[in-house]
């Protein structure tokens, strides 16, 4: 800065000791205000997360079941364990590098049972997650994914995933 600049500056802030109260009152207000706004986003956020995590671990399953019915025909599948054991799933990743999550084919991103109905020779099934309110008999945000018993030329996007009723 030259010494011109630098003089209107202490001419302008020659009396200025501080901040008034009101002053910081208002520049708090307003930080907690962003604050607040930045939080219910993150909420929001992280409950759409979950919903992905969970119908990718849906289709999952179904693709693993699938892929069963395909390999070993006139099978039926009563359990994940049977998906695990055979290798069509991956067993569960205890640890992920730097990460809380953990991978588990029993329950979904809330940490809840699926509801899983098998495929019979003469019916579908279902794998049913609660969604973000952790209550089944509430259909509103509940995650359904149709299974179907394999017939030969079956298009699995011919079942999408639903959610709600």
């Amino acid at each position: 800065m030259n010494k011109k600049s630098v003089n209107i500056f202490k001419k302008i802030f020659k009396n200025k000791k501080g901040m008034t109260m009101p002053e910081i009152m208002a520049g708090i207000m307003v930080m907690t205000i962003m604050a607040s706004t930045g939080a219910v986003n993150i909420l929001r956020n992280v409950d759409q997360v979950r919903i992905s995590a969970t119908i990718s671990e849906m289709l999952s399953i179904r693709d693993a079941l699938i892929n069963y019915q395909q390999d070993n025909a006139g099978e039926t599948v009563s359990s994940l364990s049977t998906l695990v054991t055979n290798d069509y799933l991956m067993e569960g990743v205890d640890e992920a590098p730097d990460t809380d999550m953990e991978t588990d084919y029993d329950e979904d991103a809330w940490n809840e049972n699926y509801v899983k109905v098998w495929p019979t020779n003469s019916a579908r099934g279902s794998l049913t997650s609660s969604g973000p309110d952790k209550d089944i008999t509430t259909t509103g945000d509940n995650i359904v994914v149709v299974l179907e018993k394999e017939l030969s030329g079956i298009n699995p996007e011919r079942y999408p995933v639903r959610i709600g009723k």
